[in-house]
């Protein structure tokens, strides 16, 4: 008996050492939140994209949220929408051959995150979206997002659509997010050539469908998605040019030089029914009281309210994936609308620079 108690004795104290120097896993404490943070960066580490969801989003929607918290939430998410890591997708665009300011650009990041069951396509974009939920969150310190500017403002994470109130870490990961995004979307969306990858069909299109995404009122949630992960690349890489060096710095900034402007014209062109780059984007159905009712009534011909600039290209609100979907009849989100046909328009028909069919 002595000897079963000299054996149980240690081993029961040796126990409770362990509970008691094993921080807890409470968001309330530091050392807690710590400890979710490591359990999610195993988790991570191991592939276990689901483990690491499910150990954070307590956390990331609690009131002991903070930009780590964010920034592991985004991590989580992108594991799970496919995106293994920021230095696979830089590893597979330094190493091709293709060209990043034209046609080529579309058909490689369709390559890079191609994949033929829409099933795990939907699945994927679902979980990148959420990944760019958190990123918009990670605000800089101190900074006051403006109203106008705010993504989820009851919640404990708001975000700004505003790329310079955001950390630089929050930016640099959004390009890569954004990237897989608009790769997804081509192939769920365009049925891409599985060889070449150039597009199989007009955006969105189907057989009710022939115009897809490329007309103002078939622009559905999806298309508003996918409009905002083209712009949020661009702003992010905008954003990140400081930072970026070397190769990977040169790429970012074929990217931005050759898509800021060209995506910018398009989406103003869209609201006001012009033409620009071989497009005419009067078909959208925008323009000069263009289109069926109500926007029959409105007149976007005169205004440049759809136009931003270079860096940040486009309406504001675009970079918020909802902000198509038209819930009143009002201007501003009828012109949401027609920026983000015309961005599948640009992708879809232009020549020079979109993503060219088989």
């Amino acid at each position: 008996m002595d000897g079963l108690v000299r054996l149980v004795v240690p081993v029961i104290l040796l126990s409770l050492f362990a509970a008691c120097s094993a921080p807890r896993m409470d968001g309330s404490t530091v050392e807690g939140k710590q400890a979710i943070l490591d359990a999610v960066d195993i988790a991570l580490t191991n592939g276990d994209c689901a483990g690491a969801i499910a150990t954070i989003e307590p956390l990331y929607n609690s009131k002991y949220t903070d930009n780590d918290v964010r920034l592991a939430r985004a991590a989580a998410h992108a594991c799970s929408g496919g995106i293994s890591s920021m230095a696979v997708v830089i590893q597979k665009l330094a190493l091709s051959s293709s060209s990043l300011n034209g046609p080529s650009f579309w058909e490689l990041i369709t390559k890079i995150f191609y994949h033929w069951e829409t099933d795990v396509l939907d699945t994927r974009i679902t979980a990148a979206s959420n990944s760019v939920d958190a990123l918009f969150a990670a605000v800089s310190e101190g900074t006051v997002v403006a109203s106008a500017n705010q993504l989820n403002p009851t919640s404990f994470n708001v975000g700004s659509l505003f790329a310079p109130d955001r950390i630089a870490d929050s930016n640099l990961f959004l390009i890569f997010v954004s990237m897989a995004m608009i790769g997804q979307f081509n192939s769920r969306y365009g049925e891409p050539n599985p060889v070449t990858f150039k597009r199989g069909k007009i955006l969105g299109s189907d057989a009710s469908n022939a115009d897809g995404w490329t007309v103002y009122d078939k622009v559905d949630a999806n298309a508003c998605n996918y409009a905002a992960s083209v712009i949020n690349l661009l702003d992010a890489i905008n954003e990140s040019a400081t930072s970026l060096e070397g190769k990977v710095g040169d790429m970012m900034d074929t990217i931005g030089g050759a898509f800021g402007s060209l995506i910018n014209d398009a989406c103003n062109a869209a609201c006001k029914g012009e033409a620009t780059g071989g497009v005419d984007y009067a078909a959208v159905g925008c323009g000069a009281f263009g289109g069926n009712p109500p926007i029959a009534d409105m007149d976007f011909s005169g205004d440049e309210l759809c136009k931003g600039t270079a860096g940040r290209p486009c309406l504001l609100a675009l970079r918020n994936r909802d902000s198509c979907i038209v819930a009143e009849p009002t201007a501003a989100n009828y012109r949401a609308q027609c920026a983000a046909a015309g961005i599948a328009k640009f992708v879809s028909e232009n020549v020079a620079a979109g993503w060219l069919s088989n």
